[in-house]
This record gives structure tokens, C-alpha cells and sequence, in this order.
């Protein structure tokens, strides 16, 4: 009895297979997609691979979310900067007033206690623009 084989050619990689006359299904050689066979004029199925589909959008969710979340992140940083920008601008302007302050009060010749305390109050207002803007790096 000999066994007759029928030529099939895989549906994925586009290989010449032969397959047993009589099998429902086989398996391609070359890149092992499953083939499902049909002898109604030898039809030959593709099968779809669900859990393959499914793996394929559960990762565009998480791309999606880390996207949104990336999105968020730099939201809060450009509103981070912003703030810092004005407690900046305000810190200057007050610290560059109590310079001045502290300039104008010892004019006379002789500084008092209050030029100090100005110019001292003055140099911290401009040494915490300094620390406001590497905060973020010490950590």
C-alpha cells in the first residue's frame, strides 16, 4: 500500500509542502504556521492567532498610557519652571531693593545696624533664587 501525498504550498512563507491525502491538518516545516486542510477542492485556512492579537493590543494600551503619562509628566514640569520663573522674578527684584536699601542707609559715612541686616536680608533673597533653580538636582 503506498501513500499518496498531496502538494500544498504554506499559506505564510509560500513553501512547497507535501502533505498525507487525508489529513485535516499539518504543520509547515519551514516556519511551523498551522495549516488547516479542506479536501472539498483542497482548500487550504489560515489560522488567526488570538492570543497574538490580543498581546498586540494590550501593548498599544500600555504605549498609550506610558504616552499619556510621559504627556502628564512634562505638563507639571513646564508648570514647575513657570513657578519658578515668577518666585524667581520676585525674589530679585525684593533682594535688589534690599541691596539698595542697605546702600542708601550707609551713604552718611557711618553704616548702621539696619544697612547690615538690609544688605544681609538682600544677598539671602538672591542666594535663594540660586536654590530654587537646583533644588531638583540635589536629589
Amino acid at each position: 500500500m503506498s501513500i499518496r501525498f498531496t502538494a500544498v504550498k504554506c499559506p505564510e512563507c509560500g513553501a512547497e509542502l507535501n502533505i498525507e491525502e487525508g489529513r485535516k491538518q499539518a504543520y509547515c516545516t519551514y516556519c511551523g504556521t498551522k495549516i488547516l486542510i479542506n479536501n472539498d477542492n483542497e482548500h487550504i485556512y489560515r489560522t488567526i492567532d488570538e492570543a497574538e492579537i490580543k498581546k498586540a493590543e494590550a501593548e498599544q494600551i500600555i504605549r498609550m498610557r506610558e504616552l499619556d503619562l510621559l504627556e502628564k509628566e512634562r505638563a507639571q514640569a513646564e508648570k514647575l519652571r513657570s513657578q519658578k520663573v515668577k518666585v524667581s522674578a520676585a525674589l530679585a527684584v525684593a533682594g535688589t531693593l534690599m541691596l539698595c536699601l542697605s546702600f542708601m542707609t550707609g551713604l552718611g559715612g557711618a553704616a548702621g545696624p539696619e544697612a547690615y541686616v538690609f544688605m544681609t536680608v538682600g544677598l539671602i533673597m538672591l542666594l535663594a533664587i540660586a536654590f530654587i533653580w537646583n533644588i531638583n538636582r540635589m536629589k
